[in-house]
């Protein structure tokens, strides 16, 4: 469990001095938790660097990145990154199911 889930975000691997504060919650029964930050007003066409990690402990994960797309859609775009941690007895066919339909149903934020 993180205290102070966070994830650390810039346009510039070297430089990721936004932040946005994040929420844990209970997973399945293995002990585990997940970590929940919603990035909102990014750019388009922009590549994003980022690291997750506990502010409190100022531990963070390696750096990775993503990149929005171009501005064509009316609607907001969502995106949902998930790391599929692998102790349970699912399949990663069920993990891709289980996110399409959270999807659909719009149950992510």
């Amino acid at each position: 469990q993180s205290d102070s889930p966070v994830v650390r975000y810039g346009i510039s691997s070297t430089d990721l001095s936004l932040t946005k504060n994040g929420s844990s919650n209970w997973y399945y029964e293995e002990g585990s938790y997940n970590h929940l930050a919603v990035l909102s007003g990014l750019s388009p066409g922009t590549t994003y660097y980022y690291q997750a990690g506990d502010a409190s402990l100022e531990s963070y994960s390696e750096t990775f990145s993503f990149t929005t797309p171009k501005a064509t859609a009316t609607e907001p775009l969502k995106i949902a990154v998930v790391g599929d941690m692998g102790r349970a007895q699912f399949e990663s066919g069920d993990v891709i199911s289980s996110l399409a339909s959270h999807a659909k149903s719009d149950a992510y934020e």
